[in-house]
C-alpha cells in the first residue's frame, strides 16, 4: 500500500479528492478536459445545432459530474468554463465578449441558456442534500450530523440554513458552507 499524504489527490470513483478537503487536483482535471473540448471544438466543422446538442449531451453532463460532491469556488468554476464558453459561443455565432449573464440566462429572458457551472454546482448540492436526508439513509444521517456539528461551530441561534446570507467567516469551509455559500 503506497502512503499518501492528506494534501495528496488521488482518482476514486471519477473524482480526485483530497483527504484534507482539497480539490485542486480535481479543478486541474475539469480544466484540462473543459479546455480540451474547447481546442477541438474550434477545429470541428460542428454546425449551430450540432454545437447545441454537443453542449447539451456531452460537455454539460461530462463537467458537471463531479460538481455535487465538490466544494470548488465560483473563481475556480469561472476559470475552469472560460475557454470552452468562448468557443461554444463562437460557433454559435455570438461574440465571445457577449454578456455572461445573457450566455447563461434562461430562454424565457431571451438568454441562450448555456451551462454555468457555479450555478449547476448550487443546484445539484442541494439536490443531492435534500435527497439524502429526505430518504432517512445512512448518507442523509452524515450529513446532518456534519450539520450539528457545523451548527455547534457557528455558535448561533439560528439555523444555519435558515439564513444564509448571515456571514459567519469563522466556519470551516467545507461541503455544506459550500452549499449554503450558494
Amino acid at each position: 500500500i503506497v502512503r499518501k499524504e492528506p494534501w495528496e489527490a488521488m482518482r476514486t470513483l471519477g473524482i480526485r479528492p483530497a483527504p484534507n478537503g482539497n480539490y485542486k487536483k480535481e479543478a486541474e482535471f475539469l480544466k484540462w478536459k473543459a479546455d480540451t473540448y474547447a481546442s477541438r471544438l474550434i477545429v470541428s466543422n460542428l454546425t449551430r445545432m450540432d454545437t447545441f446538442i454537443f453542449h447539451r449531451s456531452t460537455y454539460t453532463p461530462s463537467l458537471t459530474y463531479s460538481l455535487p460532491v465538490t466544494t470548488l469556488s465560483k473563481t475556480q468554476l469561472n476559470k475552469i468554463q472560460t475557454r470552452s464558453i468562448m468557443a461554444i459561443l463562437d460557433k454559435l455565432g455570438v461574440n465571445r465578449n457577449f454578456p455572461r449573464c445573457v450566455t447563461f440566462g434562461p430562454r424565457e429572458s431571451c438568454g441562450l441558456f448555456l451551462m454555468d457551472m457555479s450555478v449547476e454546482q448550487g443546484v445539484h448540492q442541494i439536490q443531492l442534500f435534500m435527497n439524502h436526508v429526505f430518504a432517512l439513509n445512512a448518507i442523509g444521517e452524515l450529513i446532518l450530523i456534519e450539520l450539528h456539528a457545523l451548527q455547534i461551530e457557528s455558535g448561533c441561534g439560528h439555523h444555519l440554513l435558515e439564513a444564509p446570507s448571515i456571514n459567519i467567516p469563522f466556519l470551516m469551509p467545507c461541503w455544506i458552507t459550500s452549499m449554503r455559500q450558494f
